[in-house]
């Protein structure tokens, strides 16, 4: 996929031509390999959002789903279900070290294919890529959650690994050196939390904290329920180095002497990530923190500095596009987004047939009985309290949280059926009401 176009227009014959740049004008020179899987998400954002199936199914697209999959599912000389990748292939065009395998392109490649798996159409083509997806897709979920991750247990097991070993047997299937473990990393983890690293390949382990990819990895279920709580429970632990006084980090830590690794963006998918992981409480407090300062500072391309005080040297300013405006458009002050969150990827293992999202009566919850347990879509399980007296809906998490809704009781006896009113978390509002259609589902008859 090209990395941007460039229209030449010739004066003489008043005549413009589109061209394509496939990363021969990029910095380094790098071709990009993150657009191509980035179009096919945005494809079955597109196609899900409108139930517009017409898009998905022209030859043109399917062809070019096909093209980009076939690149990237060949035979190499690899072991790995993870994709090598040169440097500067992905959103920081600029030698950063993420060369070999890195979690952002692991992450949208994942993303990717499962919105691909979607899209295909069920014809000899199709089905023939379809089936080779789902077997690098159970290779790349199985290998990224086995070692890419990072916990505090995890990271005691590396400091004890023993060196230079082989066969099946081997617990350090990578060789790496416990002696290569930064000195930072046993302070940056905390007791409850984890992420996914920046790299790992043979004799090498790129601990550093990348935001973009460990968001995508919520947002793609590439993350269990548990690994994504775990990302939030980190992120909240170490609010100050990872968010500090504008949201947020690319990149932790920070390079020396490169300002430019420490910028501040990707407010908007640590918004979508959060409600994703049921923790919108956390994106309500990073939008709160940018909202106080981005107009004020005229919308300036990024931030620099540890903790994010300053504008960037070479920032340019109105850069509503780049920054943080996109969470304040799209997901609202409120960040209420969490309804549109099943448009970027497919849940469960579902095929297209004839793509059409069914109806969401959103503001609606429909529970038969006081007492019901439920499950979303992070695994948490929810005890719903019904008290008709007061008008109230009480939803209490297994960790004993508890949340409090208005609402009127618009149904018969034996089935209740409540609509939110006056609702001060509009957030929850569409979050809740989702729940309650699975509720719905397994509920009534």
């Amino acid at each position: 996929m090209p990395a941007s176009f460039k229209v030449l227009h010739d004066p003489v014959k008043n005549y413009e031509t589109i061209i394509a740049d496939f990363g021969e004008c990029a910095i380094g020179r790098v071709a990009p390999i993150d657009l191509g899987f980035w179009w096919i998400i945005l494809l079955c954002a597109y196609t899900k959002s409108t139930g517009d199936t017409s898009l998905a199914e022209l030859p043109k697209c399917q062809r070019g789903i096909r093209l980009i999959l076939t690149l990237c599912l060949s035979e190499a000389f690899d072991t790995f279900p993870t994709l090598l990748c040169a440097d500067g292939c992905c959103m920081i065009d600029r030698r950063m070290g993420v060369y070999e395998y890195p979690i952002e392109i692991q992450a949208l490649f994942f993303m990717a294919l499962r919105c691909a798996l979607y899209l295909l159409k069920n014809d000899d083509e199709g089905k023939e890529c379809a089936d080779r997806i789902s077997k690098r897709l159970h290779a790349l979920s199985y290998h990224m959650r086995s070692f890419f991750w990072l916990d505090i247990k995890q990271l005691n097991d590396i400091y004890r690994y023993k060196t230079e070993e082989y066969s099946h047997t081997a617990v350090n299937k990578f060789n790496v050196m416990p002696d290569s473990l930064p000195d930072w990393v046993f302070d940056f983890m905390p007791t409850r939390g984890g992420y996914f690293i920046g790299n790992v390949s043979p004799a090498r382990m790129d601990f550093r904290w990348f935001c973009l990819s460990n968001c995508i990895a919520i947002l793609s279920s590439l993350a269990t329920p548990e690994q994504a709580s775990a990302i939030m429970d980190l992120i909240e632990s170490r609010w100050e180095e990872l968010v500090g006084e504008m949201p947020l980090k690319i990149c932790y830590p920070a390079m020396e002497s490169h300002e430019w690794r420490i910028v501040t963006v990707l407010l908007w998918l640590l918004t979508a990530a959060c409600i994703k992981s049921g923790r919108p409480q956390l994106a309500r407090r990073a939008t709160e923190l940018a909202e106080a300062r981005l107009l004020k500072d005229h919308w300036p391309e990024y931030y620099d500095g540890k903790l994010g005080r300053y504008i960037g040297k070479q920032a340019r300013k109105n850069q509503t596009c780049k920054n943080s405006f996109f969470s304040f458009t799209i997901f609202g002050p409120a960040v209420s987004i969490s309804s549109n969150l099943h448009h970027f990827v497919p849940e469960g293992k579902e095929r297209k047939t004839g793509i059409r999202e069914k109806e969401r009566h959103i503001g609606k919850m429909y529970v038969r009985v006081d007492g019901v347990q439920i499950h979303d879509a992070v695994g948490r399980v929810w005890q719903i309290r019904v008290d008709t007296g007061d008008n109230r809906i009480v939803l209490l998490l297994a960790r004993g949280w508890a949340s409090f809704y208005s609402a009127k009781n618009i149904g018969s006896r034996d089935k209740c059926v409540f609509e939110l009113i006056n609702d001060d978390v509009p957030a929850f509002k569409v979050h809740l009401s989702e729940l309650f259609m699975i509720c719905k589902r397994r509920t009534t008859a």
